[in-house]
């Protein structure tokens, strides 16, 4: 945020009329050198960016590791659990039942959906090298997590 309003960032399922989404992230920190955080439910009380970057500057986020405990979620007796096997394959562990699933690229697009039922193995061999987000939705409780893609 800087200035009042955030100055990069990603949202999905946004709905900004009602203040909703699924997850947002927001560059942070040094205008030369941000960090990609999370935003908060009460993100009136965000720290961005420390001045306005140069014209022409270009800020890509790669290489980026995420450990054990940034790879799960529990909310409401669900547990969502993302671990990357290798670089060709990613191991899903969902509730039992019907957990929607979206895989999206670092800026948004939609890279492949399915539904997971328990646990489940997937092949990300054909994924170009890069940061994804994974998505899991079961019975209204969302929750994003990441993987770096080699």
């Amino acid at each position: 945020m800087h200035d009042g309003i955030i100055g990069g960032g990603l949202f999905l399922n946004a709905a900004f009329n009602s203040n909703t989404w699924d997850a947002g992230y927001f560059l942070s920190g040094d205008h030369t050198n941000p960090s990609l955080e999370l935003v908060p439910e009460d993100y009136y009380d965000l720290t961005g960016l420390s001045g306005n970057p140069e014209n022409g500057r270009v800020y890509r986020f790669f290489n980026m590791t995420v450990d054990v405990e940034e790879n799960s979620a529990v909310q409401e007796d669900y547990t969502f659990r993302l671990f990357q096997k290798s670089n060709d394959e990613l191991s899903l562990l969902t509730p039992e039942g019907n957990t929607k699933v979206e895989v999206r690229g670092i800026t948004g697009q939609l890279i492949e959906q399915f539904t997971c039922n328990g646990n489940m193995n997937k092949n990300i061999s054909d994924y170009a090298p890069g940061i994804y987000l994974v998505h899991f939705e079961m019975n209204g409780v969302h929750k994003t997590l990441r993987f770096v893609k080699n």
